[in-house]
């Protein structure tokens, strides 16, 4: 079966001549023509292309948009044809094949067309090979919720504490008559020692 090839490309000049020359190899078929992005995207469930060839800058949806529309609805192997995608425009680049295509393919910088029949074969040799890439489906990064920065009108949850004791004399009880509680309970803690630390044991 020969290999089905949707082209989105706004200038018409240009769409003629990749017509012309996909056209040549009996292995590809041209199943849909578009002129923007939106247009491209409502027709790629109807003709189901096997690989997608864009341009770059077009009215409505670039094509960085459609590839990121692409590759969530409808993932395919899209290959992006633009005079933008040159050896010394690594962004471009960088940023097409983030959004999920699989590979760029320069434009000629004069747009003669002698010199698209130049590199004609090897056009229709990429596409070939795309058209045995397996693509996944990209999910849309979910959005943080926005903050409106306004102050919050509840009031804070009130933190339930213990209160907070100072171990001292209590408040009505005479000091001399509160030693002779210590000295018991020194006296007792004593006797505890003798009995469980080994000797020397600590005197009081």
């Amino acid at each position: 079966m020969p290999i089905r090839v949707l082209l989105v490309e706004d200038s018409a000049v240009a769409l003629i001549i990749l017509k012309r020359i996909l056209s040549t190899s009996p292995e590809i078929t041209i199943v849909g023509t578009a002129r923007t992005g939106k247009e491209a995207l409502t027709l790629v469930p109807t003709v189901q292309p096997d690989v997608i060839c864009t341009d770059f800058h077009m009215p409505q949806m670039n094509g960085l948009e459609f590839i990121q529309e692409v590759m969530v609805l409808y993932p395919r192997p899209v290959l992006v044809i633009s005079a933008s995608v040159q050896s010394d425009d690594t962004q471009n680049v960088f940023q097409l094949l983030n959004a999920g295509a699989v590979d760029v393919f320069p434009k000629p910088k004069t747009g003669l067309a002698s010199d698209y029949e130049l590199i004609g074969r090897e056009l229709i040799q990429k596409i070939k090979v795309l058209a045995g890439v397996k693509v996944f489906t990209k999910h849309r990064k979910s959005q943080p919720p926005v903050s409106d920065n306004r102050p919050s009108t509840t009031a804070p949850a009130p933190v339930n504490r213990k209160p907070f004791r100072l171990l001292t004399y209590p408040g009505r009880v005479n000091p001399r008559r509160f030693r002779p509680h210590l000295l018991k309970r020194l006296r007792f803690w004593r006797l505890v020692l003798r009995r469980v630390a080994p000797k020397p044991y600590i005197q009081f």
